[in-house]
């Protein structure tokens, strides 16, 4: 394996971001608000679910791409992309409903660590055993 399908996810991960920047950049835009948010409670929503995006999902997706080329199985590596994407859509949706809190949120969030911690599991087993 060389990282193909972790490009996949990487790729859809990047996507996401943008979209999440877009709507950060388009809000701030439209509300005349430059550094910070004056108070906004929506733009504060709008910039923890990029920021949360961006301090999260690459360390998953570099976890995913190191048990991907140490030869865990190609469906596994989808699996837990797919996790991953669905875990991070989850959590800004949930954040984008409330700054509380909601379902989406609390599965997007428990998803994304349950993924960081078995992917790191993996990544432990594979360096001690081989």
């Amino acid at each position: 394996m060389n990282g193909e399908i972790t490009g996949l996810y990487a790729s859809l991960i990047g996507l996401l971001l943008v979209v999440l920047s877009l709507r950060v950049a388009l809000y701030r835009k439209k509300n005349q608000i430059g550094i910070g948010t004056n108070g906004d409670t929506t733009l504060d929503r709008r910039i923890r679910c990029q920021a949360n995006l961006v301090e999260y999902a690459p360390i998953a997706i570099l976890l995913l791409y190191l048990c991907e080329i140490r030869g865990v199985n190609h469906l596994y590596i989808h699996a837990f992309g797919i996790l991953l994407v669905a875990a991070r859509l989850l959590h800004a949706f949930g954040l984008n409903q409330s700054a509380g809190y909601t379902r989406a949120r609390f599965f997007g969030t428990l998803t994304t660590f349950f993924l960081i911690i078995f992917l790191s599991g993996i990544n432990f087993v594979h360096y001690f055993i081989g």
